[in-house]
């Protein structure tokens, strides 16, 4: 049922009917637009939903979540032994998804060294387990997303320019709220986001558990107007555990982008100093090397 995309501007119609055609494609699509403004829901509830890979799996991954090493293990899984902590096989994304969707959220944000590996994977369908010799192949459909500007970035030497093409061969710009008239005020009615995140900070606030850094970011993220990013915020407090190196490393990575530069450099160093007695993924280089630059700012 694919009402998420609601709206009767003209320009989301015409979104709908672009969506319609190339659902049926098996190429690869970008998808481009303001943050909040629908992608992950144009790409599962319309290009994955209404192909021939509906009933085949679908997994979305956000690109600027995650530590390049984590992100790495996650899209293309790591044999055993492959790392400190890695104590059995994992099957990543491009496994798991089989003849299904990947959808890759934030692509722009995806490490330099990742985006020779993904360009292997377009190019033909190739990739390796981190630790692992043995070539893997995947038949899995790439959707990609970005707010950035891809040019720009490749202008910048910050992203590839083959890459971009492979990524690029169809692509569909989603139109921002802005470009949608008086579409905002059905999208108000739908999604009463206001109400919904002042019932989820109540709930959390007497949740014994609750991850109080992931809250604490969650209600400045609020107080910004970003209802989106909260929420994502407020269901990560949830799961949080403040011991944990990999969790406090992504915070403060989370929190870096927000240029939030002295908590950020307050979680980057509690990651190096949970680092020392349990097993991480990111790297310990690149993190001294951000603590650097930030006590130089």
């Amino acid at each position: 049922m694919n009402h998420s995309l609601i709206g009767q501007h003209p320009c989301m119609t015409r979104l709908r009917d672009t969506l319609a055609r190339y659902a049926s494609l098996s190429l690869p699509i970008l998808l481009l637009g303001e943050s909040g403004c629908g992608k992950e829901i144009a790409a599962r509830d319309y290009l994955h939903a209404q192909s021939i890979r509906q009933d085949a799996p679908w997994l979305a991954i956000n690109c600027a979540s995650l530590s390049p090493e984590l992100l790495e293990s996650t899209l293309f899984g790591h044999k055993k032994g492959a790392f400190t902590g890695a104590h059995q096989d994992h099957d990543g994304y491009f496994t798991q998804a089989a003849n299904g969707t990947l959808f890759l959220d934030e692509v722009g944000d995806l490490p330099l060294a990742l985006q020779v590996k993904l360009l292997r994977v377009l190019e033909n369908g190739e990739y390796h387990r981190l630790g692992d010799t043995t070539p893997r192949y995947t038949k899995a459909r790439i959707i990609a997303a970005t707010n950035r500007d891809l040019r720009a970035m490749i202008l910048a030497g910050q992203f590839r320019e083959d890459l971009y093409h492979r990524l690029n061969v169809l692509s569909i710009r989603i139109p921002p709220l802005s470009a949608r008239g008086n579409d905002r005020w059905l999208l108000l009615e739908h999604f009463p986001s206001e109400q919904a995140e002042t019932q989820l900070r109540t709930y959390l606030a007497h949740r014994p558990g609750a991850s109080p850094l992931h809250f604490a970011l969650g209600n400045q993220l609020a107080e910004q107007g970003r209802w989106h990013e909260a929420h994502l915020a407020y269901t990560q407090a949830l799961r949080g555990d403040s011991n944990n190196p990999d969790y406090r490393y992504n915070l403060a990575v989370s929190l870096d982008r927000l240029h939030q530069s002295q908590l950020a450099r307050h979680h980057y160093r509690l990651a190096q100093q949970h680092r020392q007695s349990r097993p991480a993924f990111f790297s310990s280089q690149t993190l001294q090397q951000r603590l650097n630059e930030l006590d130089h700012d």
